[in-house]
């Protein structure tokens, strides 16, 4: 019975008494890929960016439907103090509206479940910006 219990024990305490303990810094880890990635980039001249499509319009006065939807989203993000900005683009034949610019897909994800109960369809999706407008800030 001893040796049964001697031998476990003779294993498991170094194990115990000289173990490492290893920690992680992912945030970290996050930060400094993520500022490689925007350098890169500058050199590149465009980032692929993310963004959220909130609705698109086609066919008749969707310009100015667009421009009323960016309108009340710009004062509704303000209102939450979501700090994302909406805006329109054209891609024939429909007029997009947008939030965004986001570096990572995460921010925009979670300002996305701000906006899901506004825009039920909205998703998240990728761009490509000019450097300056996306770094800059």
């Amino acid at each position: 019975m001893m040796k049964k219990i001697l031998i476990p024990a003779l294993f498991l305490l170094p194990a115990l008494l000289w173990g490492q303990n290893v920690r992680y810094d992912v945030e970290e880890s996050v930060s400094a890929t993520e500022q490689k990635y925007k350098e890169a980039c500058q050199r590149v001249g465009k980032v692929e960016v993310f963004v959220i499509q909130v609705i698109a319009y086609s066919g008749e006065d969707s310009g100015e439907k667009a421009r009323a939807a960016v309108a009340s989203l710009n004062s509704y993000l303000q209102g939450q103090g979501i700090p994302a900005e909406a805006y329109s683009t054209f891609q024939e034949p429909n007029f997009k509206v947008r939030v965004g610019y986001f570096s990572t897909r995460h921010e925009a994800y979670s300002i996305l479940l701000k906006l899901r109960g506004m825009y039920s369809g909205a998703f998240v999706t990728r761009d490509k910006q000019r450097v300056m407008t996306v770094l800059d800030e």
